[in-house]
């Protein structure tokens, strides 16, 4: 195991006991890609597995391909699933799968603890459940509000309306498998939402593999938005003319009607999420950690189907909802009120668990 064992084995038996629920006795299924592959490496996953094995349980670990989409998955692989009480995916597989139905198949976690150095950092340490109660109580605040506003120091000013939603800590989850470490809260629809967005990164949504998969630019592009639908593209020359062929190449390449639409919208809660390189040295791994950090919120647009292909990227946001900040600047406020706060108590030695992490990629 790597140099500091016992932080790592408490990430493993945070992600096993507390996020997937394993028991000993149960069957896990992991589902990992090849280091080669240059996502994952493989202390992460080693560690996790020997782990299960400490803890009496009956680890399967399977090597996965990577697949153009969720429709390609191995059939093979769903059928370990099913045969498993539990899955761990350790690979980019568990990603194309968030927006599915996984019918019977009840318990399936996504790692996005890519390496040791961010399985042993104190966000893979904080009790799962104490993110879990925080998230379900700010998403019952979201569910409620029925006018929203992002904007972001580039200049990004957009805004629309919303629908009371059912809420609950199962509700806060918003996808058909659990996330380690927790962080996005579900997503809000965009068919109302109109306002300029301004970004220098287009990141993939990961449903399906292209490449380049995602782009980031020199200088910001200003993205104007009517009705949830983007309708022009500002700012300097070559950067507009990428992120326009951008839309337009998978516009061919996927064959879709409009690529302009955008679908959703959320952003991150965990203020202890940790990625140690910088974000132009791979935007997919960047994005895959960071999606649920405060700082970064982002939207879904263009394909015919939610949640699309490309992720419009909005740093350091400011969030209201219902004229009520809960986000500035991207500090995440709604976690220094009071009642938030609370909740520590009743998880003593994680007093620092609202601490946010300056290990952001920018």
């Amino acid at each position: 195991m790597p140099a500091d064992t016992e932080a790592i084995r408490a990430g493993a038996r945070n992600l096993l006991c507390n996020c997937a629920g394993v028991k000993p006795g149960q069957s896990v299924l992991f589902v990992r890609e090849a280091p080669e592959a240059g996502y994952y490496d493989e202390a992460s996953p080693d560690c996790v597995i020997s782990e299960a094995e400490r803890l009496g349980v009956k680890a399967r670990s399977i090597v996965s391909p990577l697949v153009a989409s969720a429709d390609a998955f191995p059939q093979a692989i769903y059928r370990a699933m099913e045969d498993a009480d539990h899955t761990i995916f350790f690979s980019r597989l568990g990603d194309q799968l968030r927006f599915n139905n996984l019918g019977d198949i009840q318990s399936v976690a996504m790692c996005y603890a890519l390496d040791a150095e961010i399985l042993s950092a104190p966000v893979c340490r904080v009790p799962y459940q104490l993110s879990v109660r925080v998230l379900a109580k700010l998403q019952a605040e979201l569910d409620a509000a029925r006018y929203w506003r992002v904007t972001c120091p580039l200049g990004t000013d957009v805004s629309g309306s919303s629908i009371p939603r059912e809420s609950g800590e199962e509700a806060a989850h918003g996808f058909s498998l659990r996330l380690f470490p927790l962080g996005p809260f579900r997503p809000i629809p965009c068919e109302p939402m109109t306002g300029t967005l301004v970004t220098q990164w287009l990141p993939p949504v990961v449903t399906r593999r292209y490449e380049p998969f995602g782009i980031g630019f020199e200088s910001p592009v200003s993205i104007a938005v009517n009705a949830g639908r983007i309708t022009g593209f500002d700012g300097e020359e070559r950067a507009t003319a990428r992120a326009r062929s951008h839309y337009e190449r998978l516009a061919k390449m996927f064959s879709l009607a409009d690529p302009y639409t955008i679908f959703s919208w959320h952003g991150g809660a965990n203020p202890q999420i940790f990625y140690p390189r910088p974000a132009a040295d791979d935007i997919e791994r960047w994005n895959g950690v960071v999606h649920s950090h405060p700082r970064y919120t982002h939207f879904h647009s263009c394909g015919d189907t939610p949640p699309g292909e490309i992720a419009i990227a909005a740093i350091d946001p400011t969030i209201e909802f219902d004229g009520t900040r809960y986000w500035d600047h991207g500090r995440l406020v709604f976690l220094e009120r009071a009642d938030v706060r609370d909740i520590l108590s009743e998880y003593p030695g994680f007093e620092d668990a609202f601490d946010v992490s300056q290990s952001f990629g920018l």
